[in-house]
């Protein structure tokens, strides 16, 4: 699960909460910045899931990217898991290994926010947002654009890899 994921994860309670990185640069940056990562350029999800938790797996993991990182996300999932899609930004295809949902029990669903009322949409947001301002989780941002610069700033998530979130100022 990516920073923001794992800040909520953290005031929910979880007991262990994972990010992952590309590299090892990035991998570091989350370490100094107190995430349990995996070095997805040294191990596979899978794999880095297994050292972390004594190969017991996770119950949940949220799943951005999808395409050929969804298996691995099955696979380290604990027995009656579940993977949350919420993205798909390396690609919009994914092979699964069934025996992964057999053996594990496993539960996969889809995440659409079209599937909340306004109303809910706005109430998680507030609930965010209060919690943002009482800095009880703490969003890292990479870079904020003026409005202005949308296009640089897409640029810089294409090919900058930047190390949080990039925001556009109004």
């Amino acid at each position: 699960m990516g920073q923001g994921g794992v800040e909520v994860a953290r005031h929910l309670g979880a007991s262990l909460a994972i990010t992952t990185a590309t590299s090892t640069a990035k991998a570091e940056q989350s370490r100094t910045a107190g995430y349990e990562v995996i070095d997805l350029s040294r191990e596979s999800l899978r794999d880095g899931v297994a050292r972390l938790t004594d190969r017991k797996g996770v119950d949940v993991v949220l799943d951005g990217v999808a395409g050929p990182i969804t298996v691995q996300a099955l696979g380290a999932l604990a027995q009656g898991g579940t993977l949350i899609s919420i993205g798909y930004s390396a690609g919009m295809q994914a092979e699964i290994n069934v025996t992964d949902l057999i053996w594990k029990a496993a539960h996969v669903h889809g995440f659409l926010f079209a599937l909340f009322t306004q109303e809910q949409v706005n109430t998680a947001n507030a609930k965010l947002l209060n919690l943002v301002a009482r800095k009880e989780i703490t969003p890292l941002v990479d870079r904020v654009f003026p409005l202005e610069q949308a296009g640089e700033a897409q640029r810089h998530l294409i090919e900058g890899g930047p190390f949080g979130r990039v925001l556009l100022s109004l």
